[in-house]
């Protein structure tokens, strides 16, 4: 597994000064400008504030997003998952109908298409994805996973490669 640290268009590293790792997951998923990726951010999803920061505008708390649904927006086709043991385990009710019930609503109450109750780290997710472009999103950060590489924002080390993913975005 590679990890690969985003850099602006100037060449300088992306740190993640102000909480822009969103704007650059979607930019290097989806392989748009990092100031398409921030107009996209700032119109469809919930965020506190803009800084510019060295003429880049940096976008802060994108994380209370509306689950999968804005994602939708850049393919309609996306897929969101939310990775939960106790939500996907749904095996106490009678029968498969209210089973399928009651993930519907979970799913809904999350906004997400589907609940799967295997729990992996970045890296064995980017390790079972070497096709396809994916949002992942872990505790107070996001990144992207393109074709089993690890595309990040923060420093080149094993910080978020060993964090467990609680959404993935397949695009």
């Amino acid at each position: 597994m590679k990890v690969t640290q985003v850099k602006f268009r100037n060449g300088e590293n992306a740190r993640n000064l102000v909480g822009s790792c969103v704007v650059l997951a979607i930019a290097s998923a989806v392989g748009m400008r990092y100031d398409d990726a921030t107009k996209w951010v700032k119109k469809n999803m919930a965020v506190a504030n803009t800084k510019t920061i060295g003429g880049f505008e940096h976008v802060a708390g994108v994380y209370h997003m509306k689950g999968g649904e804005c994602f939708k927006k850049l393919r309609p086709n996306a897929v969101t998952t939310r990775y939960d043991k106790h939500d996907a385990s749904v095996s106490s009710y009678g029968n498969e109908a209210e089973q399928a019930t009651e993930m519907a609503w979970r799913c809904k109450t999350f906004g997400v298409d589907k609940i799967s109750p295997k729990r992996m780290k970045v890296a064995t997710f980017a390790k079972n994805n070497p096709r396809g472009r994916h949002i992942l999103m872990v505790r107070g950060h996001a990144l992207a996973c393109v074709h089993g590489q690890i595309m990040d924002n923060g420093e080149l080390s094993t910080q978020y490669v060993n964090q467990i993913v609680e959404f993935s975005t397949s695009l």
